[in-house]
Protein backbone atom coordinates (compact mmCIF):
# COMPACT_ATOMS: atom_id res chain seq x y z
CA UNK A 1 0.00 0.00 0.00
CA UNK A 2 1.18 3.48 -0.92
CA UNK A 3 0.84 6.17 1.80
CA UNK A 4 -1.05 9.37 1.04
CA UNK A 5 2.05 11.45 1.73
CA UNK A 6 3.50 10.36 -1.65
CA UNK A 7 0.54 11.81 -3.60
CA UNK A 8 1.20 15.27 -5.06
CA UNK A 9 -0.92 18.02 -3.55
CA UNK A 10 -1.65 16.27 -0.22
CA UNK A 11 -0.27 17.89 2.89
CA UNK A 12 -0.54 16.81 6.55
CA UNK A 13 -3.91 18.49 7.13
CA UNK A 14 -5.45 17.05 3.94
CA UNK A 15 -4.04 13.62 4.79
CA UNK A 16 -5.71 13.70 8.21
CA UNK A 17 -9.02 14.81 6.67
CA UNK A 18 -8.94 11.95 4.14
CA UNK A 19 -8.00 9.37 6.79
CA UNK A 20 -10.97 10.47 8.88
CA UNK A 21 -13.18 9.44 5.91
CA UNK A 22 -11.49 6.02 5.65
CA UNK A 23 -9.25 6.94 2.69
CA UNK A 24 -5.83 6.14 4.15
CA UNK A 25 -3.88 4.93 1.06
CA UNK A 26 -3.20 6.19 -2.44
CA UNK A 27 -4.98 3.12 -3.88
CA UNK A 28 -8.20 3.97 -2.04
CA UNK A 29 -7.94 7.60 -3.16
CA UNK A 30 -7.51 6.59 -6.83
CA UNK A 31 -10.71 4.48 -6.67
CA UNK A 32 -12.77 6.86 -4.49
CA UNK A 33 -16.02 8.32 -5.81
CA UNK A 34 -16.74 12.04 -6.14
CA UNK A 35 -19.43 11.84 -3.45
CA UNK A 36 -16.87 10.52 -0.93
CA UNK A 37 -14.17 13.04 -1.80
CA UNK A 38 -16.42 16.12 -1.80
CA UNK A 39 -17.46 15.30 1.76
CA UNK A 40 -13.86 15.95 2.87
CA UNK A 41 -13.27 19.44 4.16
CA UNK A 42 -11.57 21.67 1.55
CA UNK A 43 -12.29 19.33 -1.42
CA UNK A 44 -14.64 20.43 -4.20
CA UNK A 45 -15.49 18.70 -7.48
CA UNK A 46 -12.42 20.05 -9.33
CA UNK A 47 -10.16 19.26 -6.36
CA UNK A 48 -11.54 15.73 -6.20
CA UNK A 49 -10.64 15.13 -9.85
CA UNK A 50 -7.12 16.45 -9.31
CA UNK A 51 -6.50 14.33 -6.20
CA UNK A 52 -7.80 11.17 -7.85
CA UNK A 53 -5.63 11.80 -10.94
CA UNK A 54 -2.51 12.37 -8.81
CA UNK A 55 -3.16 9.18 -6.82
CA UNK A 56 -3.69 7.20 -10.03
CA UNK A 57 -0.37 8.45 -11.38
CA UNK A 58 1.40 7.28 -8.22
CA UNK A 59 -0.11 3.79 -7.98
CA UNK A 60 -0.59 3.22 -11.71
CA UNK A 61 -4.37 2.69 -11.50
CA UNK A 62 -6.67 4.37 -13.96
CA UNK A 63 -9.16 6.74 -12.34
CA UNK A 64 -12.84 5.77 -12.61
CA UNK A 65 -14.72 7.54 -15.38
CA UNK A 66 -17.24 10.16 -14.27
CA UNK A 67 -20.86 9.05 -14.07
CA UNK A 68 -22.71 9.53 -17.40
CA UNK A 69 -25.33 12.29 -17.56
CA UNK A 70 -28.93 11.16 -17.79
CA UNK A 71 -30.36 11.20 -21.36
CA UNK A 72 -32.77 13.93 -22.23
CA UNK A 73 -36.43 12.81 -22.59
CA UNK A 74 -37.62 12.18 -26.13
CA UNK A 75 -39.73 14.93 -27.64
CA UNK A 76 -43.14 14.19 -29.15
CA UNK A 77 -43.21 13.11 -32.79
CA UNK A 78 -44.87 16.28 -34.00
CA UNK A 79 -42.21 18.50 -32.42
CA UNK A 80 -38.98 16.63 -33.28
CA UNK A 81 -38.00 19.13 -36.01
CA UNK A 82 -38.38 22.15 -33.77
CA UNK A 83 -35.49 21.37 -31.31
CA UNK A 84 -33.23 20.57 -34.27
CA UNK A 85 -34.00 23.89 -35.81
CA UNK A 86 -33.37 25.70 -32.59
CA UNK A 87 -30.05 23.92 -31.98
CA UNK A 88 -28.49 25.31 -35.14
CA UNK A 89 -27.85 28.82 -33.76
CA UNK A 90 -26.43 27.34 -30.58
CA UNK A 91 -23.79 25.48 -32.55
CA UNK A 92 -22.65 28.73 -34.16
CA UNK A 93 -22.22 30.49 -30.78
CA UNK A 94 -18.61 30.66 -29.50
CA UNK A 95 -17.78 28.24 -26.72
CA UNK A 96 -17.38 29.71 -23.30
CA UNK A 97 -13.87 29.42 -21.82
CA UNK A 98 -13.59 26.78 -19.16
CA UNK A 99 -12.27 28.31 -15.95
CA UNK A 100 -9.01 26.86 -14.76
CA UNK A 101 -9.16 24.94 -11.49
CA UNK A 102 -8.11 27.04 -8.57
CA UNK A 103 -5.69 25.32 -6.22
CA UNK A 104 -6.97 25.24 -2.69
CA UNK A 105 -4.31 26.53 -0.34
CA UNK A 106 -3.71 24.22 2.55
CA UNK A 107 -3.20 25.57 5.99
CA UNK A 108 0.31 24.98 7.23
CA UNK A 109 0.60 22.25 9.79
CA UNK A 110 1.19 23.51 13.31
CA UNK A 111 4.81 23.45 14.36
CA UNK A 112 5.71 20.50 16.50
CA UNK A 113 6.34 21.44 20.11
CA UNK A 114 9.70 20.02 21.20
CA UNK A 115 9.36 17.61 24.07
CA UNK A 116 11.72 18.08 26.99
CA UNK A 117 14.52 15.60 27.13
CA UNK A 118 14.16 12.99 29.90
CA UNK A 119 16.32 13.52 32.91
CA UNK A 120 19.37 11.24 33.03
CA UNK A 121 19.07 8.31 35.38
CA UNK A 122 21.76 8.46 38.04
CA UNK A 123 22.67 5.11 39.50
CA UNK A 124 23.57 5.40 43.16
CA UNK A 125 26.74 3.59 44.17
CA UNK A 126 26.73 2.19 47.71
CA UNK A 127 29.32 3.68 50.03
CA UNK A 128 30.20 0.29 51.50
CA UNK A 129 32.68 -1.47 49.24
CA UNK A 130 32.91 -5.22 49.84
CA UNK A 131 36.30 -6.29 51.16
CA UNK A 132 38.38 -8.31 48.69
CA UNK A 133 38.89 -12.00 49.38
CA UNK A 134 42.24 -12.65 51.10
CA UNK A 135 44.43 -15.67 50.59
CA UNK A 136 45.63 -17.83 53.48
CA UNK A 137 49.13 -16.32 53.31
CA UNK A 138 47.77 -12.78 53.42
CA UNK A 139 45.54 -13.64 56.40
CA UNK A 140 48.56 -15.08 58.27
CA UNK A 141 50.65 -12.04 57.43
CA UNK A 142 47.99 -9.64 58.68
CA UNK A 143 47.53 -11.70 61.83
CA UNK A 144 51.28 -11.61 62.50
CA UNK A 145 51.34 -7.85 61.91
CA UNK A 146 48.53 -7.37 64.44
CA UNK A 147 50.41 -9.46 67.02
CA UNK A 148 53.63 -7.53 66.39
CA UNK A 149 51.83 -4.20 66.79
CA UNK A 150 50.22 -5.41 70.00
CA UNK A 151 53.56 -6.64 71.38
CA UNK A 152 55.20 -3.35 70.45
CA UNK A 153 52.47 -1.42 72.19
CA UNK A 154 52.83 -3.57 75.33
CA UNK A 155 56.63 -3.17 75.29
CA UNK A 156 56.29 0.59 74.99
CA UNK A 157 53.83 0.68 77.87
CA UNK A 158 56.21 -1.47 79.96
CA UNK A 159 59.13 0.79 79.08
CA UNK A 160 57.12 3.85 80.08
CA UNK A 161 56.27 2.21 83.39
CA UNK A 162 59.92 1.27 83.93
CA UNK A 163 61.02 4.82 83.22
CA UNK A 164 58.50 6.16 85.68
CA UNK A 165 59.63 3.63 88.31
CA UNK A 166 63.29 4.46 87.63
CA UNK A 167 62.57 8.16 88.00
CA UNK A 168 60.84 7.52 91.32
CA UNK A 169 63.72 5.33 92.47
CA UNK A 170 66.25 8.02 91.59
CA UNK A 171 64.28 10.59 93.55
CA UNK A 172 64.13 8.27 96.56
CA UNK A 173 67.84 7.56 96.26
CA UNK A 174 68.63 11.27 96.13
CA UNK A 175 66.53 11.88 99.23
CA UNK A 176 68.25 9.00 101.04
CA UNK A 177 71.69 10.32 100.13
CA UNK A 178 70.69 13.78 101.30
CA UNK A 179 69.53 12.37 104.64
CA UNK A 180 72.70 10.33 104.96
CA UNK A 181 74.85 13.37 104.29
CA UNK A 182 72.99 15.40 106.88
CA UNK A 183 73.31 12.56 109.36
CA UNK A 184 77.08 12.44 108.80
CA UNK A 185 77.35 16.19 109.28
CA UNK A 186 75.40 15.99 112.49
CA UNK A 187 77.55 13.10 113.70
CA UNK A 188 80.77 14.98 112.91
CA UNK A 189 79.47 18.06 114.72
CA UNK A 190 78.61 16.01 117.77
CA UNK A 191 82.10 14.44 117.82
CA UNK A 192 83.74 17.85 117.57
CA UNK A 193 81.66 19.19 120.43
CA UNK A 194 82.56 16.20 122.62
CA UNK A 195 86.25 16.59 121.79
CA UNK A 196 86.19 20.23 122.83
CA UNK A 197 84.57 19.35 126.11
CA UNK A 198 87.10 16.65 126.84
Amino acid sequence: MTPLSEVKGIGPSMQRALEERGIDTAEKLALAADEDLTQVRGVGPQRAVQLRASASAVVGVSAPAPAPKPAAPEAPIGRQAEPAARSAPAALAPAKPVPEPVAVSEKPAPAAVPMPAPAPVVQLVPDVVPAPQLTAAERKRRKAEKKALKARKEAKEALDKFKKSLSKAKKKLAKSEEKLRQAKLEANGTKQKEAKRG
